[in-house]
């Protein structure tokens, strides 16, 4: 801008110092073009109002937005968001929404109540967030295409985050979806190059401009529970995002694991939580990866002497830094156990030293490198104690039960001794078979996997699309069902004891609304029952699990109850997300008492 207007070529202007004014010599400028780079409209206005007709005719419009490109269609078109479901390679999972203003989100959104005060700040907040909450019903509602989000309670919704939306928003005159520019699993591009070739296919028009995309960066999302925002996502707007560590200490990079991966640098007493990367099974995205931490690197501008991974050996983190050790790297790598990773990266979020970690998850490598998920873990400044766990069950195909509720369910009918239900899927009792053979079937702690199972016992969902759409639907269940109590379970020494709740709801799966109740109800009931236990005044709930609002407002009503402080994340994902936070603040703690060692040391 200095070199092309006049007016900013002056230090004592105020355009030398704010070229983010816009101007209408340089800029700057948008326009629309097809997948092959020719513009279909004159730059500014003509460009969009061509976009805005495009999205009127059904079409997928490509658009470059702040930390990456974005793919929209009209929110109302049942054929255009199938359309873009197919395209994209996502069929099932929740896609998000725009709208022009406030207004538009009530349209679609129950912003009424103490939790709509707070998704109303949230959503006109300068972070601009995708904001999850509860359909609006009854008058004046809008609706929006069924496929958006099928079978979903919540919409996923945020306001124009760029004026080049505003703008399109105004001229089109209604909601868009508004999902990441990518195909599924495969990094959002950044480049209009890149968008050229990765979106050919998908789109038919890209809304570009003269303004660089830096970084990736996705859109945050968070919910509304316990009285608060709480993030499921850490992107644009939130990050990065500043914790406080025990320090001084060595530099170092905290990795997270291999779903939902985000660095995490920690340096001086303070942690720098980068935008989320993604899962990591595709190749793009492991190149994401090191691109992101690398410039997280460079942004903070040091370069880390430690490098804190989870203790599983094939997480593709962990083979990315093991790999770099081996080319001669002189960074340390420092395994940190995804339960306890969990668990302090509630503690750190909080400033806190010591808890009772409850650390529920669909599954992570354990200290005895089982697949734990249902965890009771006391952790402090020097590790993490197992205090009580899930009593494990048999999980046939192991990973492959992550996504096929009948496996687990097989695994809780055989560590019960109870017969298979007649009327459930007639693979069941070949699953059951494999389910008693230990070498086909190792055994887990998961609760991710028991609420798989339960969803599929009680026929809401038996094979799922994407990571918890099981649990969700237990979740939506039991809010529409309302309060029940729970089934009955035992403590016994260290186990929790499920098998009288399975046994109670077999009996009651024709009701599934009231076994989703029950099923709440029962894992709140244990985690009290464990703190009780051990005595604990300070609670941490970790793990993805804690996404669900009724379990996460239910345990912390319960615990508070009693009189038991309750930490629960707000500022960083409660899943995997949050990894990298915790795998820090371990690290840190470690660093500290080693250098303290070698100064006692040293002075003896």
């Amino acid at each position: 801008m200095r070199r092309l207007c006049p007016q900013a070529a002056d230090p004592d202007d105020r355009r030398w110092h704010a070229e983010a004014i816009a101007c209408p010599r340089c800029g700057p400028s948008i326009w629309i073009e097809d997948l092959e780079g020719r513009r279909l409209a004159a730059a500014g206005a003509p460009s969009i109002a061509a976009a805005a007709e495009l999205l009127r005719r059904g079409e997928i419009l490509g658009l470059q937005g702040v930390g990456g490109f974005q793919l929209l269609v009209d929110a109302r078109r049942e054929d255009a968001v199938q359309r873009l479901r197919a395209r994209k390679r996502r069929p099932a999972q929740p896609l998000a929404l725009m709208v022009r203003d406030l207004e538009g989100a009530a349209a679609l959104l129950d912003l009424e109540g103490e939790a709509g005060a707070i998704a109303r700040a949230a959503l006109v907040g300068r972070e601009g967030p995708i904001v999850l909450a509860r359909r609006r019903s009854g008058p004046g509602s809008a609706a929006v295409a069924p496929s958006v989000a099928p079978d979903e309670a919540r919409l996923g919704v945020m306001l124009a985050t760029t004026p080049a939306h505003a703008l399109l928003l105004e001229a089109f005159g209604g909601p868009v979806v508004a999902t990441s520019g990518n195909v599924h699993e495969r990094p959002i591009v950044i480049t209009v190059d890149d968008a050229r070739g990765a979106l050919a296919g998908v789109a038919v028009a890209l809304l570009v401009h003269n303004r660089p995309i830096l970084r990736r960066c996705d859109d945050s999302v968070i919910q509304i529970a316990g009285g608060r925002p709480r993030v499921l996502r850490l992107g644009r707007g939130l990050a990065p995002a500043r914790f406080a560590l025990p320090g001084p200490t060595a530099p170092l990079l905290a990795l997270g694991g291999h779903l939902a991966q985000a660095p995490v640098l920690a340096t001086h007493g303070e942690a720098i939580a980068w935008p989320h990367v993604g899962d990591l099974d595709d190749a793009d995205a492991r190149a994401a990866m090191a691109a992101s931490q690398a410039d997280l690197c460079r942004f903070v501008g040091v370069d880390p002497q430690v490098v804190a991974v989870d203790a599983h050996p094939d997480y593709a983190t962990t083979l990315w830094a093991r790999e770099r050790e081996r080319e001669g790297s002189p960074r340390r790598i420092m395994p940190v156990h995804h339960h306890h990773a969990h668990v302090a990266a509630v503690l750190a979020e909080h400033g806190r030293e010591s808890a009772l970690g409850v650390a529920w998850d669909g599954v992570g490598m354990g200290e005895d490198r089982g697949a734990w998920g249902g965890e009771f873990l006391a952790v402090d400044p020097t590790g993490s104690r197992r205090l009580a766990w899930v009593w494990p069950y048999p999980l046939p195909g192991g990973d492959a039960a992550a996504r096929d509720g009948l496996r687990p369910l097989a695994g809780l009918l055989v560590a019960a001794g109870l017969p298979t239900p007649a009327d459930v899927d007639g693979d069941l009792p070949r699953l059951c078979e494999l389910a008693a053979r230990s070498r086909l079937a190792p055994t887990t702690s998961s609760v991710g996997r028991l609420f798989d199972a339960i969803a599929c016992l009680v026929g809401l969902r038996r094979r799922s699309e994407y990571q918890a759409q099981a649990a969700r639907a237990l979740e939506h269940a039991a809010a529409d069902h309302g309060p029940a109590p729970a089934y009955p379970f035992a403590l016994d020494g260290p186990r929790l004891d499920w098998r009288p709740m399975l046994a109670a709801a077999i009996a009651d799966r024709g009701r599934p609304g009231l076994v989703a109740a029950r099923l709440h109800a029962t894992l709140v009931a244990m985690i009290v029952a464990v703190v009780e236990r051990h005595r604990s005044p300070v609670v941490a709930l970790a793990g993805g699990c804690f996404a669900n609002t009724i379990l996460l407002e239910g345990a912390i009503a319960a615990l508070e109850a009693r009189g038991i402080e309750v930490l629960a994340p707000a500022r960083a994902p409660p899943g995997d997300g949050g990894l990298a936070l915790g795998q820090a603040w371990v690290a840190s703690h470690r660093l500290r008492a080693e250098a303290r060692s070698n100064a006692d040391a040293e002075e003896t």
